[in-house]
């Protein structure tokens, strides 16, 4: 069954780890797992700027995001979209999703520790196609 809107903006606010898809420069895809977070009205990803994924989409801006949850029966939804890659609000958006994943506490300490050691570009997610469904049987 497909979701509603509604229903799609809370399986993207659950912290699930989503899977997130570029294209290498051969056109295969390139696969991770990631922390996702919705932040005013767009999904974002925050990357380190020297991955894969960061050279992946500065040479083709097309990204997918799949998020699924654990439990049964599962609820997914596919964001297909333009990646837009900025340094804006990078402290903010590493703390907001470290929380959102890990807790306050514990997500402050992280985020400020992880901020130091890595240099990292925001991935906001401009959607083209997003749908959801729910797997429970009608």
């Amino acid at each position: 069954m497909r979701l509603n809107s509604d229903q799609i903006e809370e399986v993207i606010k659950k912290p699930i780890i989503s899977i997130v898809a570029t294209l290498r420069k051969d056109g295969s895809a390139h696969m991770t797992p990631v922390w996702h977070i919705l932040y005013e009205d767009f999904v974002y990803i925050v990357i380190e700027d020297s991955s894969v994924k960061s050279k992946n989409l500065k040479n083709d801006d097309r990204i997918s995001l799949c998020i699924a949850t654990e439990t049964k029966p599962q609820k997914w939804v596919q964001i297909n979209g333009k990646a837009q890659l900025t340094k804006n609000n990078i402290q903010e958006l590493v703390m907001l999703m470290a929380i959102h994943y890990l807790g306050k506490s514990e997500g402050a300490e992280y985020s400020k520790n992880v901020l130091k050691e890595l240099d990292f570009i925001a991935v906001k997610i401009l959607p083209d196609n997003v749908i959801g469904f729910d797997m429970a049987e009608e």
